[in-house]
């Protein structure tokens, strides 16, 4: 399947928001050779990001996609309907690396088992373990573009 870009112009067909060029750079930023196909994992990292919960509204009822949003401000600065922040390109990237690095954030995590009793079925699980695996970097993105959670955003108003 090949990769149309939304850029803030609400495109019908679109299926991602950053490029295959996007994700080359990226990762040869950071110094991480890729391993998977560039548009599959552009494709599994929009279904992470599709899934989020993010601040503002979808700018029309029949866009594909969540953004473009209106009444959104990120770091105190208002973004324009028709804007694509980086920061939303970013985060798709940066699941997009994390998938191709053998943590997807969408998988089923396996909780670690401690112990384990076969007679009156008695099951112990490793404290602290997460139920799903997201880095730090992809956290650090949401932050300001999804409400409650990690990205915490809310909007007060007077009576």
């Amino acid at each position: 399947m090949s990769i149309t870009i939304e850029d803030g112009s609400i495109i019908l067909d679109a299926n991602s928001y950053a490029s295959e060029v996007d994700l080359k750079e990226y990762a040869q930023k950071l110094g991480k050779p890729l391993d998977g196909c560039v548009d599959v994992l552009l494709l599994s990292a929009m279904q992470y990001v599709e899934n989020l919960h993010f601040v503002g509204n979808k700018y029309t009822k029949d866009q594909p996609l969540q953004w473009p949003r209106s009444g959104v401000s990120i770091d105190g600065f208002a973004v324009d309907v028709d804007e694509m922040p980086q920061q939303l390109i970013n985060l798709q990237l940066s699941v997009a690396l994390s998938i191709d690095g053998g943590v997807d954030p969408l998988a089923v995590q396996e909780r670690v088992t401690s112990s384990e009793t076969v007679d009156s079925i008695s099951v112990s699980y490793e404290a602290g373990q997460a139920t799903t695996a997201t880095s730090p970097t992809i956290a650090a993105y949401e932050n300001g573009l999804v409400r409650g959670g990690r990205g915490v955003s809310v909007r007060l108003s007077r009576a």
